[in-house]
C-alpha cells in the first residue's frame, strides 16, 4: 500500500471491515449452516460475514479509486459526551427508570455538538422516551420501570 492510501479513510475503513468480515467468517463455519428453510446456527453469521466481506471489498476499492478525505485528528469533546451519555444511561435505568435515563441520555450526547438547540433537544427527547416506551414495554413486554421514586 502507498503512503497515500494508509491515510484514506476508505481504505482504512474497507481493510477493518475485510479483517472482521474474515473473522466472522472463520468464527461460523465452526457451526452448521443448514438451509434457507431449515437454518442452522452457522446460517445467520455466514450471510452476515459473507456481506461485510463484499462492503469491506468496495469499500477498499473505493478508496483506492477516488480520493477520499484524509484522516484527522479526532476530536476529543463529541467521544467524552457520547460515552459519558452511554454510561450515565446505564447507570439511572436501573436506578430511576426508563424515562429519566433516555431524558439523559439525549440531553447529555447533545452536548457533544458545538450547537445546541433546546427545543430540538427536548422533542427528540420526548420522541425517543415515547418510542422506546412503546417498542420495549408495551410491544416486547419487557419489565422496565418506565419510573422509578
Amino acid at each position: 500500500m502507498s503512503p497515500a492510501a494508509l491515510r484514506n479513510t476508505d481504505v482504512i475503513g474497507g481493510v477493518l471491515t475485510l479483517g472482521l468480515a474474515a473473522g466472522v467468517l472463520i468464527e461460523s463455519s465452526q457451526y452448521g449452516r443448514g438451509t434457507l428453510l431449515r437454518m442452522g446456527p452457522g446460517y445467520f453469521p455466514m450471510l452476515l460475514g459473507t456481506l461485510l466481506l463484499a462492503l469491506g471489498a468496495v469499500l477498499t476499492v473505493r478508496g483506492f479509486k477516488q480520493h477520499a478525505e484524509p484522516i484527522t485528528v479526532p476530536r476529543l469533546r463529541p467521544i467524552a459526551f457520547i460515552s459519558a451519555a452511554v454510561s450515565l444511561f446505564a447507570l439511572t435505568l436501573p436506578v430511576f427508570g426508563l424515562a429519566p435515563a433516555i431524558v439523559l441520555l439525549v440531553v447529555v450526547s447533545a452536548c457533544a455538538s458545538p450547537v445546541r438547540r433546546p427545543i430540538t433537544i427536548g422533542l427528540l427527547a420526548i420522541g425517543l422516551t415515547a418510542f422506546a416506551y412503546v417498542v420495549f414495554v408495551r410491544l416486547l413486554s419487557l419489565h422496565i420501570d418506565v419510573l422509578r421514586w
